[in-house]
C-alpha cells in the first residue's frame, strides 16, 4: 500500500464464482510462482558454530531447503548450499558474515563480495575522503 497513490472508488462490482475459495487460491498460486522464479544457488564453507548466524541471515525457508555437508577439504568446516531468490540477497547475505564465511562458487558471487571488500577498504583507507577528519 505504501505505493499508492491515488484511488477512486467505482461503480463496478465483482462476485466470486460460487465455490472459490481465495485462501485455496492464493497458496497455489504462490506456489506455482515460487516453483517457476529463478533461484540463485551458491555453496559457502563456514564452521558448524557459524551456522546458526547464516540461517538468521538466509532466513528459514532458504534453510530448509539447505544441503550440509563436510568439507572435503577442512574436514573441522561445512559445505553448505542454499539457493536464494535474488542475486543481491545471496551477496548481502555472504557480507553479512563477514570473514566467517567463504564462497566456493559461483565464482560471479565471489568476484562481487571481492569489489565490495575492495570498495569498503577504499572508503576506510587513510587517503580517502571519508575517512579524513572534518
Amino acid at each position: 500500500m505504501s505505493r499508492v497513490e491515488d484511488v477512486q472508488l467505482i461503480e463496478d462490482r465483482f462476485d466470486r464464482p460460487d465455490g472459490f475459495d481465495l485462501a485455496e487460491h492464493w497458496e497455489r498460486s504462490t506456489e506455482a510462482y515460487e516453483r517457476s522464479v529463478e533461484r540463485f544457488p551458491i555453496t559457502v564453507r563456514l564452521a558448524p558454530e557459524r551456522l546458526d548466524a547464516f540461517a538468521g541471515i538466509a532466513g528459514s525457508r532458504i534453510m530448509a531447503a539447505a544441503t550440509r555437508t563436510p568439507d572435503p577439504d577442512y574436514p573441522e568446516l561445512v559445505r553448505l548450499r542454499v539457493a536464494f531468490d535474488w542475486m543481491d540477497e545471496a551477496v548481502g547475505a555472504v557480507l553479512r558474515m563477514g570473514a566467517d564465511a567463504e564462497v566456493l562458487e559461483p565464482e560471479w558471487l565471489r568476484q562481487s563480495i571481492l569489489a565490495a571488500a575492495q570498495a569498503i577498504i577504499a572508503r576506510y583507507s587513510s587517503d580517502s575522503v571519508a575517512a579524513l577528519p572534518g
